[in-house]
């Protein structure tokens, strides 16, 4: 399963049973640069991603992608770009 521009699918179990059921090495989801969709529901509602992210680290498509960690919440990927930077225009 490949996605563009998922928000946060549910709470921990749900993101662990579909992790469970589709595998995090089959479900990416692309995100790019400061795209402001992947970012709802917000974290602080206890909501989470599922897969694997790769994230489009840079302004311009069809940039080189940057493999997360699997977790669905690297706060080195598309966590790591502040509120006061998300766009809606990267969606």
């Amino acid at each position: 399963m490949v996605n563009f521009g998922m928000p946060r699918l549910g709470y921990q179990d749900c993101a662990d049973l579909f992790d469970q059921h589709v595998g995090k090495s089959s479900a990416f989801r692309v995100v790019h640069y400061r795209d402001i969709v992947p970012h709802y529901p917000l974290r602080d509602l206890e909501y989470h991603h599922v897969g694997t992210e790769l994230w489009e680290p840079q302004e311009q498509f069809n940039g080189p992608l940057k493999q997360c960690d699997g977790s669905g919440e690297d706060e080195q990927c598309s966590d790591s770009v502040p509120v006061w930077r998300w766009n809606p225009h990267d969606h």
